[in-house]
């Protein structure tokens, strides 16, 4: 790899390739804007990739939910969990170009977005000696704001084609549930397991005449009935136990930093509450927190204060004494409270599938 010196020597400065790069993310982002009225709409509610007001905390609750109803109401659901393999560098270019047509973007945004791709060329250089150049015909770029729209679409209109005449899945208020997607990522959702074969089958054969292959090895199979009852999966106290043990690698990594008697301690509370607590309260909007796991949360949240202030346990300081000397931060179970209480009223309030999941009842069947 040549450096920043070598590289000057022989092409130059970097105005000229600072001056294209930025010409050619102010022209993408322009065409994202107008594509963007376009094919925004066309994602339905089960792809939570890229999508505003949508992520993986919804997905988590989704699945989660379902799992819970199916014990609830006693009836099998069988979930499998996909990835596809390079899929960001697997789709065609023909298909996406008629794919974005057939989902309404006016041909010349889409000629438009055509051209760079398709004048596009790679080479490889080894010590100096580059190779010829070589067309690339599929993928989409690497960070460019189109990307993800390019693939959210791509995959809409696969799963469109999968799910066509599919009568199959689950059903909750009134509504078939079949698959839940995070870009990539896919999960499929049956009744029975004749029904997951036969969807998976249908999901491969359309993938792949979209240049799609499944990665067989990140895919995995979980069964929820009373065979394979098994309530760790959905139990929220082994997740928190996670989540806290997760979250103490950092705090014992920054031990350097805690010892630093030239960083102040409101800094030290900032790097506490953005590297450490940031990762134990990820998706803890899903969370069930019984008496039990909120004494667990103050236990972890104690130790975290009290290793940044550096107090051991053989000084005996009650808790109340280290959230004086902090000036009495919220403390981490209200945090967690506050965000469950949040995140439910948000979904009260929307119309979208964690609703429907949420408050609505599944499809019971009879206990033998």
């Amino acid at each position: 790899m040549q450096s920043i010196e070598e590289w000057r020597a022989t092409n130059g400065s970097f105005d000229d390739l600072l001056e294209t790069y930025v010409f050619n993310l102010l022209v993408f982002n322009s065409y994202a804007i107008r594509m963007g009225g376009f094919i925004d709409w066309q994602n339905t509610q089960a792809q939570a990739g890229f999508v505003k007001g949508r992520g993986t905390r919804e997905r988590i609750l989704n699945l989660g939910q379902i799992i819970e109803k199916a014990r609830e109401h006693y009836f099998p659901v069988f979930i499998c969990f996909l990835d596809y393999s390079e899929a960001f560098d697997s789709a065609k270019w023909p298909k996406l170009w008629e794919i974005l047509i057939s989902m309404g973007v006016p041909y010349h945004l889409v000629f438009l977005i055509q051209q760079p791709y398709e004048s596009n060329s790679a080479c490889v250089g080894i010590d100096g000696n580059l190779s010829g150049q070589t067309a690339t015909r599929k993928g989409v770029r690497q960070g460019c704001r189109l990307s993800p729209m390019f693939f959210n679409i791509y995959s809409e209109f696969v799963m469109r084609q999968v799910l066509n005449n599919w009568n199959g899945g689950i059903t909750i208020g009134g509504s078939k549930i079949s698959n839940l997607r995070f870009a990539d990522k896919t999960t499929i959702i049956a009744a029975s397991q004749e029904e997951l074969v036969a969807l998976l089958n249908i999901l491969e054969q359309h993938s792949a005449a979209h240049g799609l292959g499944i990665n067989y090895n990140k895919t995995k199979v979980m069964i929820v009935d009373r065979e394979h009852d098994d309530h760790r999966a959905t139990n929220c106290e082994n997740e928190i136990r996670r989540r806290i043990q997760q979250a103490r690698v950092p705090m014992t990594k920054l031990t350097k930093i805690w010892r630093d008697h030239n960083i102040t301690k409101a800094t030290k509370m900032s790097l506490v509450q953005s590297l450490v607590f940031s990762i134990f309260l990820y998706a803890s909007e899903t969370w069930t927190v019984k008496n039990a796991d909120r004494a667990r949360i103050d236990a972890f949240e104690m130790w975290t204060w009290r290793r940044m202030l550096r107090v051991p346990y053989t000084v005996h300081r009650t808790n109340v004494s280290i959230l004086d000397e902090l000036g009495n931060p919220k403390r981490l179970s209200s945090i967690v409270s506050t965000r469950i209480l949040t995140f439910f009223g948000h979904i009260h309030r929307s119309d979208n599938m964690e609703k429907l999941v949420v408050q609505s009842h599944a499809h019971a069947g009879w206990i033998q």
